[in-house]
């Protein structure tokens, strides 16, 4: 039998996808809940599934969200907060997962649709809050 540690296979299958279009940017910040713990031996994994990104993970600045970092140990609070980082400026990090709280409530309404009606209901709910968003930025920009 053949055991194969996946603690962060997804999340680095996820990232190569996402940083794949980004090789050539010179500054990137990743920030992820434990990026304390998932930074390390990330060169070394990328080496190893995905060599053609490992200088663009290699340069990247790993980061916990504001929210999150509250829960870290002092040392997580001195290298990977938001607020030392350079170019971060007044960024949470945590813009994501700002729409969990609605999409959980539709949870139970839309477990018994089939899938393309579920997806459906889901992008409508999800491009609602974006223009919602967007609607509620132009006050903000007005200063």
């Amino acid at each position: 039998m053949v055991t194969i540690s996946c603690r962060f296979v997804i999340v680095d299958y996820a990232l190569a996808k996402a940083l794949d279009n980004l090789k050539d940017h010179p500054y990137i910040v990743i920030s992820y809940d434990i990026a304390c713990q998932f930074c390390k031996n990330a060169v070394e994994r990328f080496k190893k599934h995905f060599p053609q990104l490992t200088d663009t993970i290699d340069r990247a600045v790993f980061v916990v969200p504001k929210m999150h970092i509250q829960n870290h140990v002092e040392e997580c609070l001195v290298r990977y907060s938001l607020n030392y980082i350079d170019g971060s400026g007044r960024f949470d990090g945590e813009n994501p997962e700002s729409g969990w709280a609605e999409a959980n409530n539709a949870g139970p309404s839309t477990r018994q649709m089939n899938y393309g009606h579920r997806h459906e209901v889901l992008t409508d709910l999800f491009s609602d809050s974006n223009r919602v968003k967007i609607a509620n930025l132009r006050p903000s920009l007005l200063f």
